[in-house]
């Protein structure tokens, strides 16, 4: 069973994975908060894992990225 006092950690890990991925295929954090209807500052929240990402808000990044929630997801929560 996954730990839940780890989430702050967790989410870096998401974070790091949305950025990893933002940052292959060569889009700005401007960008892609235009996309999702957010502002730069959200995404880079998000980056960083100073935010609780939603789970609507990870479907957004998704579509984006074109990446199924496994993908930024899978490792985190594995036991």
């Amino acid at each position: 069973m996954t730990n839940l006092n780890n989430t702050k950690e967790k989410m870096t890990e998401i974070g790091t994975k949305l950025r990893l991925t933002r940052e292959s295929i060569g889009i700005s954090q401007e960008c892609v908060a235009k996309m999702i209807g957010k502002n730069q500052s959200f995404i880079s929240r998000v980056e960083t894992g100073r935010h609780k990402l939603l789970v609507l808000e990870l479907l957004d990044f998704c579509i984006v990225y074109k990446k199924p929630s496994s993908y930024f997801i899978g490792d985190s929560y594995d036991e």
